[in-house]
């Protein structure tokens, strides 16, 4: 009997676990290098469509010995909360946070972050990037894997 009942209960916890994480035919992945300016995700998209996403984890703008808080995750980063063009330096997008998950679909560039989802500016590929100066890629590491379950 005991059986029986831990037999039901461990169905009842599998089938639950399904209804939680919803299983898709198809998904892409982009992996989201800190150090390439912009990666081609491989998806057109069409202007104002909602696109959903999962992003994961940790991309550093900077060597960690010089700026200790160049570590974020998709959000971007707390200790340099915003990426603002200098003279010397122009940002990727400027007023989102550095270290942000960004993306840009033709001149449209546009701030991503971890929402888990956006509408298309305008048509065309998307592309992804870390939030950084522009031209400054270079002494950055590691990004972000960035999964679209799609249709």
């Amino acid at each position: 009997m005991f059986k029986k009942f831990l037999f039901a209960v461990v169905t009842a916890l599998v089938m639950l676990s399904f209804a939680a994480f919803p299983v898709y035919a198809r998904t892409i992945v982009a992996r989201v290098s800190a150090v390439v300016e912009w990666v081609d995700s491989g998806i057109d998209v069409s202007v104002g469509e909602t696109v959903s996403l999962v992003a994961n984890g940790k991309a550093i703008t900077g060597p960690l010995n010089l700026y200790p808080g160049s570590k974020s995750g998709p959000e971007g980063q707390l200790a340099n909360p915003v990426c603002m063009d200098t003279v010397e330096y122009t940002c990727a997008l400027e007023g989102a946070p550095f270290g942000a998950l960004i993306g840009k679909v033709g001149s449209t560039v546009f701030l991503i972050g971890s929402a888990g989802f956006f509408a298309a500016p305008e048509d065309g590929r998307l592309y992804l990037a870390v939030n950084d100066f522009v031209g400054e890629y270079a002494d950055n590491a590691a990004g972000f894997t960035v999964r679209f379950p799609w249709r």
